[in-house]
């Protein structure tokens, strides 16, 4: 298969596949908001995160993917054309791909958290404590990923980071993607084995 069929695939996709893809993704978010803001879970601190999660998750989905239809139809792409939107792109991707992760972990750590059989850990699954989260959370992603603001820069119509910068990139998202993966299988960990704990408690009791 030659490099022009391929190409044309990928144009075909990103123009007639991935609105559809778009709009599945929104609704479903905007479903998962609705959910859980009625008045049945609004007393839950795990919904407060998966309400922000979802809200997130519509800003990062249609910040990366709405530009990218609207420059294959409309070309050239702006981002590839101006500094200030080239950086202003991947910063603010970053900060709603990484608060949407997030806050997933979150709503993961606060359901352990809940079915933990020591008082001092449950203290920790509540509303207090899950709007504290989510301020300290959104300040640090807006502070952290600040190198992109740097490093990015737009050379042969391209937005992207190259030399030190890519290197650096290859190093933050490993390092960013296996401390997440470390503290879900850490939650997971801590959950099955609280969970036959939780089980003798109830009986004896």
């Amino acid at each position: 298969m030659s490099t022009s069929i391929l190409v044309t695939i990928q144009q075909g996709i990103t123009r007639y596949v991935m609105p559809i893809m778009i709009t599945i993704a929104n609704l479903s978010n905007i479903f998962s908001i609705l959910i859980f803001l009625q008045k049945h879970q609004r007393s839950s601190s795990c919904s407060i995160y998966l309400v922000s999660a979802a809200t997130f998750s519509i800003v990062s989905i249609n910040w990366a993917l709405i530009p990218t239809i609207y420059a294959l139809n409309n070309p050239p792409d702006p981002f590839s054309q101006s500094l200030i939107l080239c950086r202003l792109r991947g910063y603010i991707l970053q900060i709603a791909n990484n608060l949407y992760r997030t806050y997933l972990i979150l709503a993961c750590m606060d359901r352990y958290a809940t079915s933990s059989p020591s008082a001092r850990i449950c203290r920790w699954a509540t509303k207090k404590i899950a709007w504290r989260a989510i301020v300290i959370t959104i300040i640090a992603w807006i502070l952290i990923p600040t190198h992109l603001l740097i490093w990015e820069t737009v050379e042969n119509s391209k937005c992207s980071a190259f030399g030190t910068g890519s290197r650096f990139f290859i190093y933050f998202f490993t390092f960013r993607g296996e401390v997440k993966k470390f503290i879900l299988i850490r939650r997971d960990d801590n959950t099955i084995h609280t969970a036959p704990v939780v089980g003798v408690q109830q009986r004896l009791t």
